[in-house]
């Protein structure tokens, strides 16, 4: 009992468990994926474990030759160490650019595991998760962004699902 009691302990800080089980089923219209590509800050985001006490982090998308996306992941940990990760990231067919299949460590999912949910006309910011909202990320193009414009997102996906109180912000000062 105790081991199934730290188990889900774990996986709720994480965010492995879905904060509403009732799954997205809509995306953005179309992601200009030409647009989408560069360097995004994360402002705030549903824990998970790679990044639990991080800080500085940003997410950088670049076009591959072969139609791909690369993707690296950079952070600060909560031990004050760089960190990175790359990735590999192809465009789920008949999505419009709006869902991704990422994996890391050469493993791709068989299916679309990163849904851009939200986009700014002007691709200022992007709102990120997954059908099962197991993930959620507010990214913009800069270290910080508007406070207004922060809490219009989370009551929205409050109001969408989102259990935006296992929200936090991250600490972007590394700039």
């Amino acid at each position: 009992m105790k081991n199934l009691i730290l188990i889900l302990s774990v996986a709720l800080i994480s965010g492995c468990i879905p904060t509403n089980l009732t799954p997205i089923t809509t995306t953005s219209t179309a992601i200009d994926l030409g647009r989408y590509a560069g360097k995004w800050y994360e402002i705030a985001s549903l824990p998970q474990i790679f990044s639990l006490g991080a800080k500085c982090i940003t997410a950088e998308y670049t076009a591959n030759p072969d139609g791909s996306i690369k993707v690296v992941n950079k952070q600060i940990t909560a031990n004050g160490q760089a960190s990175q990760i790359e990735g590999r990231a192809t465009v789920e067919p008949n999505s419009n650019n709006t869902k991704l299949r990422v994996g890391f460590f050469g493993q791709q999912p068989t299916s679309s595991n990163y849904w851009i949910v939200e986009i700014a006309d002007d691709y200022s910011y992007a709102v990120t998760s997954d059908p099962t909202k197991t993930t959620f990320w507010i990214l913009s193009r800069t270290p910080q962004m508007d406070e207004t414009k922060v809490q219009d997102i989370l009551n929205r996906w409050k109001n969408y699902g989102i259990n935006t109180a296992l929200v936090k912000r991250t600490v972007q000062d590394c700039w």
